[in-house]
């Protein structure tokens, strides 16, 4: 088995029952998007993170920005101060309103895509950076992601994880409360 199958099993490892998820209104793996919107709100102003000063490097005054994964545009917003243009994708239209007046309050030139990587690649632009945060413990087959997040950047791509799965953190409330056994990787370092 190769890294990249382990990636995917591991990755694969983390579905619910059915019935579990036949007995919820709102899927498990949602997160309210008021919390992100505070924090791409915060990245317009904030010093910038060791990502963002990563991709800040890259990034010539006035360059593009292809944020995947956009949700409401933490990790391309932190790079407004030099940006020209940045592109959110993301599959949520929700989400992409937020970017969008987060964007023009930044002072910066914005675009959206409503879609998922890599299936909307042929779609988007190549861009100087490409940021993409936050997004990897969603994608099963890491290769052809990565690929075409390399293929669309001129200067450089950063991506950014947690070091282990976000839901982890709460695997001790799924055996309390269903008696479910939850798994601890993959991780970054699988990544």
């Amino acid at each position: 088995m190769t890294a990249l199958d382990d990636w995917g099993e591991a990755l694969a490892s983390w579905a619910l029952p059915e019935e579990i998820l036949q007995r919820t209104r709102r899927s498990p793996w949602e997160f309210p998007w008021e919390l992100f919107r505070r924090r791409a709100e915060a990245a317009i102003e904030a010093e910038p993170t060791p990502s963002a000063s990563r991709a800040l490097e890259a990034l010539p005054r006035g360059g593009s920005v292809l944020d995947v994964g956009a949700g409401p545009g933490a990790a391309g917003l932190a790079l407004a101060r030099k940006a020209g243009r940045i592109t959110a994708l993301d599959p949520s239209q929700e989400a992409l309103v937020i970017f969008e007046a987060l964007a023009e309050r930044a002072g910066v030139e914005d675009a959206v895509m409503v879609g998922t990587w890599p299936e909307a690649a042929a779609d988007a632009p190549v861009a100087d950076v490409i940021v993409c945060h936050h997004v990897l413990y969603n994608v099963a087959e890491l290769e052809p992601f990565v690929t075409q997040l390399t293929a669309h950047a001129r200067r450089r791509v950063v991506c950014e994880i947690t070091a282990q799965h976000p839901r982890a953190e709460i695997n001790d409330l799924w055996k309390r409360l269903h008696d479910l056994d939850r798994p601890d990787r993959p991780t970054a370092d699988d990544a």
